[in-house]
């Protein structure tokens, strides 16, 4: 066989594979379709190991990015508006609190929820069965990024502690809870401290809820004289009146 053959037979060889490809994928999608898979092309990706993750998946809602708050609160556009989400059923460290201050781990949560939702090419939030919203009107929620849960990330780094579990709204409580087996088993982050932070910041040790302690301002412009950056909805100093999109940042 001289060469002009050979060529002209590795090209009949490499059609010849294409067309097999091609016929394989569009039987894979008729079955399928015939098998009544609501969504074939997502299937036949994850076939063939190309699961596109853009790809939004049921039950969860898209979102973007508005603001970062801290580790457990994110602001997302969401709805045709800005609101602000608190990540269920976790606890971060605090960055900024009245009483306690910075606590060990805060500010690396803060960061790694930022790293996690920057470098997502698609984020999604989840809502429970139980009260989408809290007492200060953010939605409660499951955050994904690129199709993984952040709550359940930040557990199993040991930046952030299962936390404040009020049914119905526990739908991964336990997956949360083996997430927090293992941060503590390997003594990773908050994990790694003689005594890990105390995440009831509302509660002093008598009890007594914290908001009970006001600190009163008249306006915006006194408050901002003693805190410029604004407070957030667990300062002593917040008042809904000066939070003007309820977002639980109050003069920001």
């Amino acid at each position: 066989m001289n060469k002009t053959e050979k060529r002209a037979a590795k090209g009949h060889l490499r059609y010849a594979g294409i067309a097999l490809v091609t016929a394989l994928a569009a039987f894979a999608i008729a079955f399928l379709v015939v098998d009544g898979d609501e969504d074939p092309v997502r299937e036949l990706n994850g076939i063939f190991g190309a699961e596109d993750r853009s790809l939004p998946t049921e039950g969860r809602i898209p979102v973007t990015v508005s603001s970062f708050i801290d580790g457990d609160t994110t602001r997302f556009n969401f709805n045709g508006e800005e609101a602000s989400f608190r990540y269920l059923l976790i606890d971060t460290p605090e960055t900024n609190h009245p009483r306690v201050g910075a606590q060990p781990f805060g500010k690396e949560a803060s960061a790694r929820t930022k790293e996690i939702l920057e470098a997502a090419s698609l984020i999604e939030v989840e809502f429970d069965v139980g009260p989408e919203q809290d007492h200060y009107d953010r939605y409660l929620a499951y955050i994904y990024a690129d199709g993984e849960m952040v709550n359940e990330t930040l557990v199993r780094e040991g930046l952030a502690q299962v936390k404040y579990i009020n049914p119905p709204n526990t739908k991964y409580l336990e997956q949360l809870e083996a997430a927090e087996v293992e941060a503590e088993a390997a003594a990773i982050g908050i994990w790694s401290l003689d005594h890990p932070y105390d995440s009831d910041v509302y509660q002093e040790e008598s009890g007594n809820d914290i908001r009970d302690q006001q600190e009163n301002f008249a306006n915006c412009t006194e408050l901002r004289q003693v805190y410029p950056e604004g407070v957030y909805a667990d300062h002593a100093a917040y008042q809904l009146k000066m939070d003007g999109n309820k977002d639980g940042h109050a003069c920001e």
